[in-house]
């Protein structure tokens, strides 16, 4: 702040600093290779902090051959993921695993060339069809042995897959607010999370020490409420299956298999304790007719490190979709939710931390307005944010702040929209 002089008036000037994620290092392998044709390969990506530290990240891989999606899976607490499969092709086959992290670390990929010996080998745009057989099937089409299925992920509109917010969790009407809604016609099942401590350990200050999460739904839907995740024998065991078990012994997990519907996922201090903690949504059901449509955070937006963070990952298929990214503000004060923040803004960015799109009202870009308009998803104040994009899979982020260092009650929202 300057405070002028006789020739010169008093001024000021504000700098947002932002920190971006840790740099991240991916190798891939596999074994046996060379393979035989018909015989299981496990791919395995390893993934570590760089330069080398003692924080492991988390986050989610997903193996690709050329644009085809192999497989996702979830890195485990030694910062590992794996697959196998028996359905490639005779040749040389380049696999690659790309990381798509939480807030901490920054996404990388990595390379291996798995050589499969004997078998077929497929001709680019043609399905290979086996030599017909003097006894065909009833059907008239020979059935090789075995079946080679060279996409088990198939293509299609990529969807939200994962949703992590960092906030400042407090207590009463500031406590951390995560929604989803689930569409389509079968249950989904879903791994929701809520980190305190673990987060020392990779430098964010004043973390939630013991974080409570409770898992609200539909009417008739009976509430979960989890205090520390190896509370529950069964519960411990569905989620150290999913392969990413919270690393603090009091931190939450909720395994569950949910209906299609609207939930809410509240993650508070225990003992009315304040911190920041991170609050997450998995779906491990990314086949099933059904995905998470929706999905938003509402928390406390302070400043600098306590601005809320909002991670998202699109993936399951392979073709891009279209997404609406809102930060709303004043309108929840009709609502009934006190301290709103009055004047939002938001950016999203990409898994490398480069910006692709910033708001501050919604209707400043004619463009955006009337696509976020003809959604259905114009904000109902003019002073709140939205941000209308077509995306590629991948890791994303949001960041919820206020308009010249303003603070109060947030909600960032993702919504999916489809196929362009």
């Amino acid at each position: 702040m300057y405070s002028g002089d006789g020739n010169f008036t008093h001024g000021d000037a504000t700098l947002v600093q932002k920190v971006h994620a840790s740099a991240s290092t991916t190798t891939a392998s596999s074994s046996p290779n060379p393979s035989n044709f018909g015989q299981a390969v496990s791919f395995t990506a390893t993934v570590v902090s760089a330069p080398p530290g003692p924080t492991i990240p988390a986050g989610m891989v997903t193996f690709q051959e050329g644009t085809t999606v192999l497989a996702q899976r979830p890195l485990d607490g030694s910062g590992t993921a794996s697959f196998s499969t028996s359905s490639l092709f005779g040749g040389d086959h380049t696999i690659t695993a790309f990381y798509y992290s939480d807030t901490v670390f920054a996404s990388s990929s990595g390379m291996t060339t798995q050589t499969v010996v004997g078998g077929p080998t497929p001709t680019p745009g043609v399905t290979p069809t086996p030599t017909p057989t003097p006894t065909p099937t009833p059907s008239g089409t020979p059935t090789p042995t075995p079946t080679p299925t060279p996409t088990p992920t198939p293509p299609g509109i990529a969807q939200p897959i994962n949703l992590s917010t960092r906030m400042r969790v407090q207590t009463g009407d500031n406590v951390g607010i995560g929604g989803f809604i689930i569409t389509g016609t079968v249950p989904k099942h879903v791994l929701l999370r809520a980190i305190g401590p673990s987060l020392i350990q990779s430098g964010v200050p004043d973390a939630l020490a013991d974080p409570v999460l409770e898992l609200h739904g539909p009417v008739g839907f009976a509430t979960i409420i989890d205090d520390n995740w190896r509370d529950d024998p069964v519960q411990e065991a569905l989620i150290i299956a999913s392969g990413i078990p919270p690393t603090n012994d009091l931190e939450s997990a909720i395994d569950a298999t949910l209906n299609p519907g609207a939930y809410t996922a509240i993650v508070r201090g225990k003992n009315n304790t304040s911190g920041v903690g991170l609050v997450e949504v998995y779906d491990f059901g990314q086949t099933a007719p059904a995905k998470l449509a929706n999905i938003s955070t509402r928390a406390f937006v302070g400043t600098g490190a306590n601005i809320v963070i909002a991670g998202f990952i699109l993936g399951a298929h392979t073709d891009s979709d279209r997404i609406v990214v809102r930060g709303i503000g004043q309108s929840l004060t009709a609502l009934g939710v006190p301290n709103a923040l009055t004047n939002p803004t938001l950016e999203l960015r990409d898994s490398n931390g480069a910006l692709l799109f910033a708001n501050n009202d919604w209707q400043d870009d004619p463009a955006q307005a009337a696509e976020i308009t003809a959604a259905g998803l114009a904000p109902t104040n003019n002073l709140e944010s939205g941000i209308a994009a077509t995306l590629s899979p991948g890791r994303y982020t949001a960041l919820l702040a206020g308009l010249n260092n303003g603070t109060g009650v947030g909600l960032v929202e993702v919504y999916d929209r489809g196929g362009p």
